[in-house]
């Protein structure tokens, strides 16, 4: 409401549970979920956030492998300086409901210098139909899926 010109904002009708706590700052991310000794972190944008918690979860209980989540629930208007959370990481992975060009992958990496691999909507599922875990299955970013490929990069 108090941003100047036309602002967009995307509301789920998923029934999607409450993933923040508290009102976010816009002053940088939101640490969602973090370990103490963890190299690499998720950074999610918007209600898919769900996902990198859960493929969190599963990697701490299955593989006991510490990955730290992110979330940043606006990509506009965003300074470098809400990064700077991200640069001790080794590695950070993005994921979001929206094509990777332009995305918040495309947006860190012109932000800090920390290698960033992006998992969003695949160009060959833009036309599939279903529910949103079977698109989010199709497009590799549910949880099952941000797990392998996890353990594939990492």
């Amino acid at each position: 409401v108090d941003q100047p010109g036309p602002s967009y904002l995307r509301l789920g009708k998923a029934g999607e549970a409450a993933l923040h706590r508290q009102p976010f700052p816009r002053a940088s991310l939101i640490s969602v979920r973090q370990k103490e000794r963890a190299d690499t972190a998720f950074v999610a944008t918007g209600s898919v956030l769900k996902e990198a918690l859960a493929a969190q979860e599963e990697l701490e209980r299955e593989h006991e492998i510490e990955v730290d989540v992110f979330s940043c629930p606006w990509l506009k208007p965003i300074e470098k300086s809400h990064f700077s959370c991200l640069s001790g990481y080794k590695r950070l992975i993005t994921v979001e409901e929206h094509a990777i060009v332009g995305g918040i992958g495309d947006i860190i990496r012109r932000s800090i210098a920390v290698p960033t691999t992006s998992f969003g909507i695949r160009e060959d599922s833009i036309s599939d139909v279903g529910d949103q875990s079977f698109l989010r299955s199709r497009s590799e970013i549910d949880a099952a899926s941000l797990v392998r490929s996890f353990l594939e990069i990492h």
